[in-house]
């Protein structure tokens, strides 16, 4: 049963920025997006940029004309998005209210995501994009098995055809070297095929993340939208309350 969500603080507001992950798009979030009470966007993630790395796919999603520009910062994110982590958190300093992972892979400071992810990805990768200069992406099949088992036929037919190729960058370029320390829950997928449950387990406790366990495979805001909205909006809440408790009291002149 799903725990109930902490009132909602009024006097401090904030606002939700979306970034998907490898080969999907802003699309990904709508049903989400529409569920959720806070203010939101959601923004594309330049990683199919040649010669681009996190720091510098950071730093163009923060030009962004979209990206809030003052107040607290939400950021989700999902799965290959995790290692714009510390880059954004860095350049939003205590505007960064709360990160909320799903399905990621965060990498500790100055490792890449294939490094992390481990052998054989470690491997396979860097061959793999060196035989596919202008972008790499997986099959129909393949995209189908890892990431759409637990979703409709409509919604398979949909993710297939709108994902992208992607650039080595975000894959096999290091995150920054300083550790940042920011409030952090984790969505963990127990069903993905993509990102194993256990790897996810492990990069949560490294984080010192909350984990909220959902029996989903690797894209739960599109099979799971209503029990994923409970549980990202009870963080963001939590977060809120946790913010005000600790906001210096204000008196009448």
């Amino acid at each position: 049963m799903l725990e109930s969500t902490p009132s909602l603080p009024s006097q401090n507001p904030c606002q939700v920025v979306f970034l998907h992950g490898s080969g999907s798009g802003p699309w990904i979030w709508e049903e989400v997006r529409n569920r959720l009470e806070w203010p939101s966007v959601a923004l594309t993630v330049p990683s199919n940029r040649p010669g681009t790395n996190p720091e510098l796919c950071a730093a163009e999603l923060l030009r962004d004309p979209s990206f809030p520009a003052n107040g607290p910062v939400v950021l989700v994110l999902h799965s290959l998005a995790g290692v714009l982590e510390a880059p954004l958190v860095q350049a939003l300093g205590s505007r960064a209210l709360l990160v909320f992972h799903i399905a990621t892979v965060a990498p500790p400071p100055s490792r890449t995501y294939a490094s992390t992810v481990g052998f054989p990805a470690s491997v396979v990768l860097p061959l793999l994009f060196w035989l596919n200069p202008r972008g790499l992406i997986p099959s129909p099949a393949m995209l189908v098995r890892q990431l759409g088992e637990d979703l409709t036929e409509t919604q398979r037919t949909e993710m297939v055809a709108r994902h992208r190729p992607e650039q080595r960058g975000l894959f096999l370029e290091p995150v920054p070297s300083a550790e940042v320390r920011v409030p952090r829950a984790y969505m963990l997928c127990a069903k993905d095929r993509c990102v194993s449950p256990s790897l996810q387990a492990r990069i949560a406790k490294r984080l010192g993340a909350h984990i909220h366990s959902i029996e989903a495979g690797h894209l739960p805001m599109l099979a799971r939208p209503v029990e994923f909205v409970e549980l990202l909006s009870r963080s963001i809440a939590t977060e809120l309350a946790t913010s005000a408790q600790h906001m210096p009291a204000t008196t009448g002149a």
